[in-house]
């Protein structure tokens, strides 16, 4: 019996020194100045990429209003697409906002303010959660209007504020890039070129 308890000392101990392992990796990882610039090189191309996908999406919604009036049953389906187009951009968004602030806790000082700055960004403006919101009103339609309903001059309306919205969230990604390449435009920009 003593053997067992032994084993199931040495399992706990194992697992401790695993877990130790694990953060000192991620100490060291974080700790050198190239490891936090690359970290802050990804996560700006993560919301460079994210921002150019949400501009698509826009993109997308605006031309789908178009086509929506006569095509009914196709539109909806489009509309559901991209519903869950949104979606997974709004997961992706959290996920950036968890992975700045864990660089943030693990940067010191002024390295690590940029990505307390971007998560705040995120947080502030609620950019994941107004994606939800809009993947919801286009799944139940009320970002686009009833299809097929003539003169429907407050769907017009919504769908130019909902247009503007889905540009607002791109500009709000695009401002999250430009925090985390340390307040370059220019090199923000660069990014997205080269994603094209």
């Amino acid at each position: 019996e003593m053997q067992r308890q032994n084993a199931g000392g040495a399992a706990a101990s194992a697992e401790q020194a695993a877990q130790a392992l694990r953060q000192l990796e991620q100490q060291m990882r974080g700790s050198s100045a190239s490891a936090r610039q690359r970290t802050a090189g990804e996560m700006q191309l993560e919301a460079q990429q994210i921002a150019d996908a949400q501009r698509r999406i826009a993109s997308e919604m605006a031309r789908l209003e178009k086509e929506r009036s006569g095509s009914g049953g196709a539109a909806g389906d489009a509309a559901r697409r991209l519903a869950g187009d949104k979606e997974k951009l709004a997961d992706r968004v959290e996920a950036l906002e968890r992975a700045a602030r864990e660089a943030q806790r693990s940067s010191p000082g002024q390295e690590g303010a940029k990505f307390g700055d971007a998560a705040r960004q995120i947080q502030g403006q609620q950019i994941g959660s107004r994606m939800r919101q809009s993947a919801q009103q286009l799944r139940g339609g009320q970002a686009q209007g009833e299809p097929g309903r003539a003169g429907n001059e407050k769907s017009a309306n919504g769908t130019a504020n909902s247009g503007a919205a889905e540009q607002q969230l791109a500009r709000a990604l695009d401002d999250v890039a430009t925090t985390l390449g340390g307040g370059n435009a220019d090199s923000a920009r660069r990014l997205g070129d080269e994603l094209d």
